[in-house]
């Protein structure tokens, strides 16, 4: 009886967690449309990438309030389905200063590396098959517009997200492994961004901000690392948009040397510090192994279905 209340319990933290990524996903997909159908009727040919017609603010204010929103909703669907049985106490925590600091060396150098896997898979995807190419975000030029896009591509994201996947679903699934927990929400998490070129970088950076996540006892380390990730891109963004191409390429080689060398260096200052080790929990011999329990959840194997289905015709069709 306990054993089948235990199952019962996984299945019902696995239905929950992949469910609100195909929320996210299912959202983010109707909502463009929806704004994109209103702004054409106002405007011909206008829609939410390309707002014609419109104020540079109005247009940012709309972006801002649509990564809120579609954020916002799967993260009230987790906190109302949430029982009594399984509460999950989200904290921001403390961030220590030597393993701190080293976790974040770690996760520089290897989203630095990733990030060179990833600009080599989506080349070679190019090659093989009609993959498009990648689409930098168009910021405004400066002024409210400007901060507006600041917050959305960066800070949003960042609180919102963490809160989200490292705070509610790797809380739920903790219980049953350190190690599974973050295994399972980073493919959430790399599904959840779309972009078949990128998950390498993706699921790397999202395993290592769940094991930040983890190892502090908090969200705090990895909202800032977070940040720190998204940070990058707008400043990559800003650099296509407003430097010539030599301009641009130096300012990004100076970030990665910086992210390498200074990860390089902080990893020898402390290489006597040790970081901890994830817990496993052993499942029992004739006993379902997680995986497959997650399999045979319904609600959870559907919305993996969705999330992976969603991702390939994103990464092939721009939806």
């Amino acid at each position: 009886m306990e054993k089948c209340m235990e199952k019962t319990k996984f299945q019902y933290a696995a239905n929950i967690a992949a469910f609100s990524v195909a929320l996210f996903l299912t959202l983010s997909m109707a909502f463009k449309y929806a704004i994109g159908f209103i702004l054409k009727l106002l405007v011909p040919g206008a829609s939410l990438a390309n707002p014609v017609g419109m104020p540079v603010w109005a247009a940012a204010f709309i972006s801002m309030v649509y990564t809120f929103t579609v954020l916002a909703i799967p993260i009230v669907f987790v906190r109302k389905m949430q029982t009594a049985a399984m509460p999950v106490k989200v904290k921001l925590g403390k961030i220590p200063r030597l393993q701190g600091t080293k976790i974040a060396a770690v996760f520089f150098l290897c989203y630095s590396a990733a990030s060179f896997v990833s600009g080599g898979l989506r080349l070679l995807l190019q090659k093989l098959i009609n993959y498009p190419a990648a689409q930098g975000a168009q910021l405004p030029k400066g002024g409210v517009a400007f901060l507006l896009a600041f917050i959305t591509m960066c800070v949003l994201p960042a609180f919102m997200e963490e809160y989200l996947f490292r705070g509610l679903l790797q809380g739920m699934l903790v219980p049953w492994g350190q190690r599974f927990a973050i295994v399972t929400v980073s493919v959430l998490f790399t599904l959840s961004h779309s972009d078949m070129s990128q998950m390498p970088t993706i699921f790397i950076s999202s395993y290592l901000l769940g094991y930040a996540a983890v190892c502090t006892g908090g969200l705090r380390l990895s909202v800032v690392l977070h940040f720190m990730n998204n940070l990058f891109a707008f400043l990559a963004a800003y650099a296509q948009q407003n430097l010539d191409a030599a301009s641009a390429l130096l300012l990004l080689s100076v970030v990665f040397t910086l992210y390498i060398g200074g990860g390089l260096l902080a990893l020898w200052y402390l290489r006597a510090e040790k970081l901890p080790r994830l817990q496993a929990v052993k499942v029992p011999q004739n006993r379902q192994s997680r995986f497959e329990l997650m399999a045979t959840a319904p609600v959870c194997a559907f919305s993996f279905i969705i999330a992976a289905a969603y991702a390939v015709l994103r990464s092939f069709i721009l939806l």
